[in-house]
């Protein structure tokens, strides 16, 4: 169910949102999609604005929440 919604705040303009970019990759990586959540992840750091755990999520592959 949370894939589904991300899924739709990404499509309908959250994919302009880091925040929203992030939790997606948030919800990737926990659904074992770790090659995917790492591309979300690269992609909230370049719309800036993100968590303050998004540099280690990328560097280490991993999630912090």
């Amino acid at each position: 169910k949370a894939l589904e919604i991300i899924e739709k705040a990404y499509n309908y303009g959250g994919k302009n949102n880091a925040v929203i970019v992030e939790h997606y990759g948030d919800i990737q990586f926990k659904l074992g999609n770790i090659d995917k959540a790492n591309e979300l992840w690269n992609e909230a750091f370049k719309l800036g604005q993100a968590s303050e755990f998004l540099n280690k999520k990328i560097i280490q592959k991993i999630l912090i929440e």
